[in-house]
């Protein structure tokens, strides 16, 4: 299993940046009205970064199909899904039906978004794996995404009392102690700087661990 789970992981990582790289230039930014709702939850940073793309379907990756070919079952089907995130990058099926409609599904992977920025790419992807393989094999129960649907849930039962997304993720994350900031929260607000100033070759730059890198 930990084979495995090492494949899925690393090979993972690559399939991250490579779609990011991907959608990126086609992706657009999020919708004023968007922007204005959400703004209370998240970094206004975070949600300048933020873009999302329509597609027709969310496809697998390619090597589950190496998977396939050892006889071993894939992890997740992401043509079933309704949206996924790439880091800063949003894929939202154009067939995606939600019970709190688009909004809500914007809401929820945009708390992946900040996952991914307090986390870098490296220890979401593994955060995932590993939550998905100690909680039964099961999506609903990976941690990351159980912090996404209660905030998502949150969001939907009471517009009107708005809360701090990124703090809310800190806190579940462990990310806060004693009222005392981990020293990783200041290195993504670093990489949000790096980031901001290089938003004009997005599609030329690797983004891995927090920091960004050209090929």
């Amino acid at each position: 299993m930990e084979e495995i789970l090492n494949y899925l992981i690393e090979n993972g990582k690559a399939w991250i940046i490579s779609q990011r790289e991907l959608h990126r230039p086609q992706a657009k930014a999020l919708p004023s009205g968007i922007k204005k709702r959400f703004g209370p939850y998240f970094p206004s940073d975070l949600l300048e970064l933020a873009r999302m793309r329509h597609v027709p379907r969310i496809e697998n990756p390619s090597f589950f199909a190496t998977l396939e070919r050892m006889g071993r079952p894939i992890p997740f089907d992401f043509r079933r899904t309704a949206g996924i995130t790439f880091f800063d990058t949003v894929l939202i099926a154009k067939t995606a039906r939600t019970p709190g409609g688009l909004d809500s599904l914007y809401f929820h992977e945009c708390v992946h978004i900040v996952q991914y920025h307090l986390l870098g790419i490296d220890n979401f992807i593994e955060q995932y794996v590993n939550g998905w393989a100690q909680n039964g094999f099961s999506y609903p129960n990976i941690p990351l995404e159980q912090t996404a649907y209660d905030l998502q849930r949150a969001f939907e039962a009471n517009p009107q009392q708005p809360f701090s997304v990124e703090a809310e993720v800190k806190r579940q994350m462990g990310f806060v102690k004693s009222g005392r900031p981990d020293n990783r929260i200041e290195k993504t607000r670093a990489f949000h700087s790096i980031e901001l100033a290089t938003a004009a070759s997005l599609d030329e730059a690797h983004i891995q661990r927090g920091s960004v890198t050209r090929k």
